[in-house]
């Protein structure tokens, strides 16, 4: 996976018995039985455009694509042009949730 990225993916894998080894680029997880891109990323709000994750899904046997913090950059998502070998994590809170929140406040 993406390194440095959101934690959890990371743990939960190796949680269920996954190797985990992490990457600092998308070309270098090329050949992976399973990748994990966090689009945009968490920490450090690295993107990647759709079709390059497009292509990495052509080179891995599974991708897991996090746009939990795409809610402000539509045009990265991939879920327009979904591969069949990718799954889509979305978040209703990481934005949404807390606008609520704010909304009970008032």
């Amino acid at each position: 996976m993406i390194s440095p990225s959101y934690n959890e993916h990371a743990a939960s894998l190796r949680a269920s018995g996954w190797e985990v080894a992490e990457a600092a680029t998308i070309a270098a997880l090329h050949g992976a039985d399973l990748a994990v891109v966090v689009n945009p990323n968490n920490p450090d709000g690295r993107s990647w455009q759709p079709a390059e994750i497009a292509a990495l899904a052509r080179e891995v046997g599974h991708l897991i694509v996090d746009e939990s913090f795409a809610d402000p950059r539509p045009e990265l998502s991939i879920i327009p042009s979904l591969p069949e070998n990718v799954t889509v994590l979305r978040s209703f809170g990481k934005f949404w949730g807390w606008r609520g929140c704010v909304w009970a406040l008032r």
